[in-house]
């Protein structure tokens, strides 16, 4: 069967998922996928998950089209993406008024299914009038939603040859220390963070216009089970690495913003391994930055690092913790109410002098990543041009074709300076 419109598979692995963890925040939750023997993961690597829909999803979208060819390709097959149901393209847009108006034309003028398409596709005709109405309907409606307004009027076909297809749709920092094991099966872990955001439906009548447009991966990766499938790219993404140095007194400044904390556990596993084959380290500082202490899912995975003398000090930027904390070692010191950059400005590591700093952060967070790496470079006197021409971007390429909607930054890494 031939793909609509032609496009190039890639080779991909179907893992098995070998544990689920759940966090009580209910917002993240950690995979366990089954780890293939020729897949090598190096401190920081990444892998490109493409995008799909839950099975309840899928099953309630088949039902609502009026022909299901090609369905198998609506989710990731033999190597081919998915497409991307975040955002109704304008050509989708466009191919469900020539649909609608043609129903119409041969349907009879009775029943509440007529009576529906016929009142949505006048209010889409009066949308794709006007640039700023179609913004707002990309905005806040899903292709799912388009197809339950229009129920039996697109076709998978329809979908397939207008709506935009990434491989690599979404990227994951991989925890591929080499110790992780479940049920006996040596595993690889993602981190992944509920995505939802708040919308305003009201542009066909709806008498409930508050809702909740949700993350298509991330609903996609928070419905897997035990058992279930999870396709990967073959090809990984490399992360940032920290190099060796002539001066082994550098010190070396690792900085996290939320669960960007997960890639650097690979990181720390590394430096542990590297220290043992007799390789020297200056003093090395772990900053995470959280906005409250619930937040910090891998305080219990870290502490062993600190015990081993992996890492030196942890230190917990804590934003809006009110009350001061206090942790059973003493190599933990939260700052409380606290960014990052206070640490540097008058506090406990203001004397530090030239370190080496690998920066991880997402671009959903008030206190970006770019801003905190350009405090930091200008702080050790780096420059921050050569910064910018180094950092490795992960980009959610979950976006409209509409030409003045632009690709987010999901996660960014910065590493600097590369001179030995």
């Amino acid at each position: 069967m031939k793909m609509i419109p032609d496009i190039e598979p890639k080779e991909t692995y179907a893992l098995d998922v070998i544990d689920v963890i759940r966090h009580q925040d209910s917002e993240t939750v950690d995979l366990f996928l089954r780890q293939p023997e020729e897949l090598e993961f190096f401190a920081s690597d990444a892998i490109g998950v493409p995008a799909s829909l839950p099975f309840e999803t899928l099953s309630e979208l088949k039902s609502m089209l009026n022909d299901l060819e090609y369905e198998d390709y609506l989710v990731p097959y033999k190597g081919y993406p998915s497409p991307d149901y975040a955002f109704p393209s304008d050509a989708l847009l466009r191919q469900c008024v020539t649909n609608s108006d043609l129903f119409l034309k041969n349907a009879r003028a009775e029943g509440e299914s007529y009576k529906v398409i016929r009142q949505n596709t006048s209010h889409l005709k009066t949308i794709l009038e006007n640039q700023d109405l179609t913004e707002k309907l990309k905005a806040n409606y899903s292709v799912i939603d388009l197809v339950k307004l229009f129920p039996n009027i697109l076709s998978a076909k329809n979908i397939l040859e207008h709506q935009p297809k990434e491989h690599g749709n979404k990227t994951y920092t991989v925890d591929g220390r080499p110790h992780i094991f479940k049920n006996d099966t040596k595993c690889f872990r993602i981190n992944v963070k509920y995505e939802a955001c708040p919308t305003y439906r009201a542009l066909f009548n709806e008498e409930n216009p508050e809702g909740i447009k949700l993350g298509q991966s991330s609903s996609y990766l928070h419905s897997l089970e035990v058992g279930d499938k999870l396709i990967i790219n073959t090809a990984k993404k490399p992360g940032p690495q920290i190099p060796e140095f002539s001066d082994e007194a550098r010190a070396i400044i690792i900085v996290t913003q939320g669960n960007s904390l997960i890639r650097m556990l690979s990181v720390l596993e590394d430096i542990k391994q590297r220290k043992e084959k007799g390789e020297k380290f200056g003093k090395i500082l772990l900053i995470p930055a959280f906005r409250t202490q619930k937040h910090i899912l891998e305080l219990g995975e870290i502490k062993p690092y600190l015990q081993k003398k992996t890492v030196d000090e942890l230190h917990l930027c804590l934003s809006r913790e009110n009350k001061a904390i206090e942790y059973d070692m003493p190599s933990i010191v939260a700052h409380c109410g606290h960014r990052i950059q206070k640490l540097f400005d008058n506090g406990p590591l203001s004397k530090i002098e030239k370190p080496f700093i690998l920066l991880g952060g997402g671009e959903a967070f008030s206190e970006q990543p770019q801003s905190v790496a350009k405090f930091l470079a200008d702080r050790f006197g780096y420059d921050f041009a050569d910064v910018l021409n180094k950092k490795q971007t992960h980009k959610d390429m979950r976006i409209s074709n509409s030409p003045d909607r632009k690709p987010s930054l999901q996660g960014v890494a910065y590493s600097f300076p590369m001179a030995a």
